[in-house]
């Protein structure tokens, strides 16, 4: 059902915001991104990345929503000081 909710890309967008000329956007990828890494790590399954502005292409990825929510607001209020 995720699949047909998707985008074209395979994610699913869980946060997106725009601040000044950067957007902030968090998604759930589909696929673990670990995998054919042997080091026995979580799952990676989200990842926040930030478009445009002075940080364009700076982002992290997460194992939990809990993760990738919160770094998704950390991301935001980081480009909103960035603002200041």
């Amino acid at each position: 059902m995720w699949y047909e909710a998707a985008h074209e890309d395979g994610s699913i967008s869980l946060a997106h915001d725009t601040i000044g000329e950067a957007s902030v956007s968090t998604v759930f990828l589909g696929l673990d991104q670990r995998l054919g890494r042997d080091d026995g790590g979580p799952p990676i399954l989200f990842e926040t990345l930030i478009f445009g502005g002075d940080n364009d292409g700076d982002g992290r990825r997460y194992s939990t929503w809990d993760e990738a929510m919160a770094g998704h607001q950390e991301y935001v209020a980081r480009e909103r000081e960035a603002l200041q």
